[in-house]
């Protein structure tokens, strides 16, 4: 059985992948919550009994023209006997996992429940990652301001003080060179510096995209940094365990599930790891067992309890929920964290620049004195 199910995962990646090739020379750009509010759209009309090619032209109303366009294109694939699995995967770019949750539905005559569970997993998943990056908003804000703050300081206050402190004829503080020089620098120089900060980033940005090499490196230094790493970790087995809960509950085999599953990880390492033990699923292994060190502790207990009740589906949905409480709980202790330092940070850059300023002006001033 493993060895049949590995070539046929095989070959419906090969597919899928195929199909994007295909069409991306047409293929609009679809955010994930874009393809949030799309199934829950087509489910509601297909819970109310519509087919689904009628479905989605009704679910293509009051979208941009791209992507009323893709939707016709779905349309027309699904009158001529396409499935709506592959049809998605194609036009909006559904993961393997969903587009699996929604194959399942279609073979089992429950694409309604199917549309409704794939829903709610990626609504949910959106919820984590919004408050991953809601927590992160402030700390980024005070950095933004402690930057903006200091360049104004460079840029409107040292260019006024520097001929006051170059005509002081003293030596001036190692501080206060320092920031003669990069005020100078900034001063002189600063359409260069933000060209080449653009090009840096973009290239950044663009060589991460390109190369899976790259994007494995980053993320295996991810994995690595205190607190970052773990939370991270976390991330990813809430959306490991919320999507085979989905497909376990729907009726899909443990192996293909957890197969489809694995591969929605975005970390790569951990992608790598998990997919790497699908063979010992496929031989019958009990699913504890395959993700003993991966996952913590107490959810092998709740997977090995899911398992001998028979209600694994429900069980691993619950423990997403357990992870996704614990991930708000330590981004809250982070965040809390996080501000006092940025304000310290904050503090002593501008503390600095004003400190350049002061310690020649309070040189001179105790040399009047004697």
């Amino acid at each position: 059985m493993g060895d049949d199910y590995g070539h046929g995962s095989h070959a419906r990646h090969e597919r899928l992948g195929s199909m994007k090739t295909l069409s991306k020379s047409h293929k609009c750009h679809w955010s994930e919550r874009d393809r949030i509010i799309l199934l829950e759209s087509v489910g509601l009309y297909v819970s109310a009994g519509l087919p689904t090619d009628r479905a989605v032209g009704l679910a293509a109303e009051g979208l941009s023209r791209k992507k009323r366009s893709s939707m016709e294109r779905a349309a027309q694939a699904l009158k001529s006997g396409r499935t709506i699995s592959s049809v998605f995967s194609e036009e909006i770019g559904l993961s393997v996992s969903m587009a699996g949750l929604l194959a399942c539905g279609e073979s089992s005559g429950g694409l309604a429940v199917a549309f409704k569970s794939a829903h709610a997993v990626m609504e949910r998943a959106s919820t984590v990652k919004s408050s991953c990056l809601s927590a992160l908003a402030y700390p980024a804000m005070i950095g933004l301001v402690t930057i903006g703050l200091t360049i104004g300081l460079m840029e409107g206050v040292m260019p006024q003080i520097i001929p006051m402190l170059k005509g002081l004829n003293t030596d001036l503080p190692a501080l206060t060179v320092a920031s003669i020089w990069l005020s100078d620098v900034l001063s002189s120089h600063w359409a260069v510096i933000l060209a080449a900060l653009a090009v840096l980033l973009s290239s950044c940005w663009g060589t991460y995209r390109k190369s899976v090499l790259i994007r494995r490196n980053v993320h295996v230094v991810l994995l690595c940094v205190p607190i970052v790493g773990s939370l991270t970790k976390i991330y990813c087995l809430s959306i490991l365990f919320r999507s085979l809960g989905a497909m376990v509950g729907s009726g899909i085999a443990l192996d293909r599930a957890y197969d489809e599953a694995s591969a929605g990880i975005p970390l790569i390492p951990m992608r790598d790891k998990l997919q790497a033990r699908l063979e010992r699923i496929s031989r019958g292994e009990p699913l504890q067992s395959v993700l003993e060190g991966v996952v913590p502790a107490y959810a092998l207990s709740l997977i090995s309890a899911g398992q001998d009740s028979g209600s694994l589906g429900m069980t691993m949905t619950r423990t997403a929920d357990i992870m996704d409480q614990r991930l708000d709980q330590t981004l809250k202790r982070m965040t809390s964290l996080i501000e006092p330092v940025m304000m310290l940070c904050m503090g002593s850059m501008v503390g600095a620049v004003a400190l350049s300023i002061m310690m020649p002006i309070y040189e001179i001033s105790k040399t009047l004195q004697h």
